[in-house]
């Protein structure tokens, strides 16, 4: 999905222009939460499947001002993505993601 690797408009629409990227890209868009192996309803900011069922989730993670967003929302996420079996996920850090996330990440893809 190389499409995502954009400038975005960091507004209020972002999850609008995420969501159209993922349909664009030929995926199956899922309305409201989706639910997790435990039966918690998993609320994200996009969910897709893709046409072999595989799920697409997407979170945005805004911090106050220029401060770099921390690991917190990255284990909201992590836990959200570990209960639904999603299979590719996406965590998009605004402005920027910290150095503890950046190594983080790659720890829970």
């Amino acid at each position: 999905m190389s499409t995502l690797a954009k400038n975005w408009n960091c507004g209020p629409d972002l999850p609008k222009e995420v969501k159209e990227v993922l349909r664009s890209s030929g995926l199956f868009l899922i309305e409201g939460a989706v639910e997790g192996k435990s039966g918690v309803l998993h609320v994200f900011d996009a969910a897709a499947k893709e046409a072999d069922g595989r799920l697409v989730v997407v979170d945005i993670a805004h911090s106050d001002e220029d401060e770099a967003v921390d690991e917190i929302p990255l284990l909201r996420f992590y836990v959200k993505c570990f209960d639904t079996d999603s299979e590719k996920r996406i965590l998009l850090c605004i402005p920027r993601a910290t150095e503890n996330v950046k190594k983080l990440a790659p720890v829970f893809s």
